[in-house]
């Protein structure tokens, strides 16, 4: 379904998808699997779509053995790309609220992200909210 939405939205584009089990641990067999997966393509683009921290922590420890030019921690960026997703509205994007709306659209994914995980997190939004109402 994904390459064929690829082929749809970017036509001509190569493009190959590996996607490991859920709970993925970057530190894992299966993580030294991908890095040598990556490798067989050498690709010019690698984009990475596991979430933070995930993502970062495996871009991180196997960038120094990926065959690549350039790897790209994205997240759900490639299926807003893909229009499998939807984008808040403009009102909520211009107003900094883009993470309720996600959080709204996938509760059971973010809630332990934006509401637990991450405190410091509202602090963030309230200091931004407070610096979009001076300006």
């Amino acid at each position: 379904m994904l390459l064929n939405r690829f082929a749809e939205v970017y036509p001509g584009l190569q493009v190959a998808i590996k996607s490991p089990a859920m709970g993925f641990d970057y530190q894992s067999h299966e993580a030294n699997d991908v890095t040598n997966w990556v490798n067989e393509y050498k690709p010019d683009v690698v984009f990475v779509c596991l979430g933070f921290p995930r993502q970062s922590l495996w871009s991180l420890k196997n960038r120094p053995d990926l065959d690549a030019g350039l790897v790209l921690c994205v997240g759900a960026a490639m299926e807003f790309a893909l229009g499998l997703k939807s984008r808040a509205p403009v009102w909520m994007q211009t107003h900094g609220l883009e993470w309720l709306w996600r959080l709204a659209s996938e509760p059971q994914k973010l809630w332990r992200r934006y509401l637990v995980r991450g405190p410091r997190f509202l602090k963030l939004v309230w200091n931004e909210w407070q610096l979009k109402k001076t300006s």
